[in-house]
């Protein structure tokens, strides 16, 4: 992950954040089936962006964790 540009790797985290209590649990995506974390790499969300959107430019991502509040650390 460490090779990702910034705004990729940040959009990596937020999916990995927001899927702990399941996705991560099981190993696997709730939506899809498909393994982790791989999933969390694929530009396309499976789930129409209503737990995650899609993997944006680093434009639209800071445009999008302005939106919604989000902090990355």
């Amino acid at each position: 992950m460490d090779m990702l540009p910034d705004h990729l790797r940040e959009q990596v985290l937020y999916r990995s954040e927001i899927c702990k209590n399941d996705c991560v649990e099981y190993g696997y995506c709730v939506n899809c089936g498909c393994d982790l974390p791989g999933k969390f790499y694929v530009r396309r969300s499976c789930n129409d962006g209503t737990r995650f959107p899609n993997l944006m430019s680093a434009e639209k991502w800071e445009e999008y964790k302005k939106e919604n509040n989000i902090e990355i650390r």
